[in-house]
């Protein structure tokens, strides 16, 4: 899987190259390019078991009739539908962009994290009697 900082390019790249879908139907060549390079990209940073792909399978973009009838125009249903699932999956790329940003270690934490001791450690105690410290000791694979 790609890194974090391969990830946003990916996914941003995906919300300009949308920027290129000018007609509004799911036949159109420019759309099924878009989508095709979405389902790729997601694979790529998500995996094909994640949610988020799993999530873009669902979208249709557009109206799934049930029942076709002559002469019956499906024609503003399908815009509606497409024009619904296209915004719901670029707003969709914007919050995946956001999550992968709040996860991404700041330089100083991460420069941190690595200077720094271990946090957990084990001292040994050994009491006398009456509960007095005799000795306080670090064990070797920790000095």
């Amino acid at each position: 899987m790609p890194d974090q900082a391969e990830k946003l390019r990916l996914l941003r790249k995906l919300l300009d190259k949308s920027e290129a879908v000018t007609v509004e139907n799911s036949d159109d060549p420019e759309f099924k390019s878009w989508k095709n390079l979405v389902e790729r990209t997601f694979v790529k940073v998500f995996g094909k078991d994640s949610t988020e792909f799993e999530h873009f399978s669902e979208l249709l973009f557009y109206y799934p009739t049930m029942v076709y009838i002559a002469g019956f125009d499906y024609s503003a249903d399908h815009l509606r539908a497409f024009r619904h699932d296209f915004k719901l999956l670029k707003d969709s790329i914007n919050q995946y962009i956001e999550d992968i940003e709040e996860e991404a270690p700041n330089d100083s934490d991460q420069s941190l994290a690595t200077n720094s001791e271990p946090s957990a450690s084990k001292v040994f105690i050994s009491q006398g009697d009456g509960g007095q410290i005799l000795t306080i000791a670090k064990p070797l694979w920790l000095v």
